[in-house]
């Protein structure tokens, strides 16, 4: 049972990073708000091609550094600890893939909760999913 709420402006927030990431060429393939429900938060999930070929570190810089300069000018609340980077071959996010599928190039609002494949999922909303 979800208690911690996503408020609506982590939502557009988390939509303007995305947004960002895609401008600079971030591939952004899956993107979603996940509530954890053992620490009663919720983090931004994102997934992209390019973690086939380069390390999350190095692809983590890359979204601080997008998240420093959107702090700045969209006041944007999210920080550097809500987000996790999940390779394209991550269990969750593939599960994900075989249920959702968005369009590649919008920013969807899918509300997502249940049993995929026996993987429990409290809460989640989905931006994006493509495969």
């Amino acid at each position: 049972m979800v208690k911690n709420s996503l408020v609506e402006k982590d939502f557009k927030d988390g939509a303007k990073i995305i947004q960002k990431l895609d401008s600079i060429g971030f591939n952004v393939t899956v993107a979603f708000w996940l509530y954890q429900e053992e620490s009663d938060q919720w983090a931004l999930v994102l997934s992209s091609e390019k973690l086939r070929h380069v390390t999350k570190r190095v692809l983590y810089r890359e979204v601080l550094r997008t998240l420093n300069r959107l702090k700045i000018r969209e006041n944007i609340n999210i920080k550097p600890q809500d987000i996790i980077l999940m390779s394209p071959e991550n269990k969750l996010i593939k599960i994900i893939q075989n249920h959702v599928t968005t369009n590649s190039d919008t920013l969807d609002e899918i509300k997502l909760s249940g049993t995929f494949d026996g993987y429990y999922i409290d809460a989640a909303y989905i931006y994006r999913v493509a495969i």
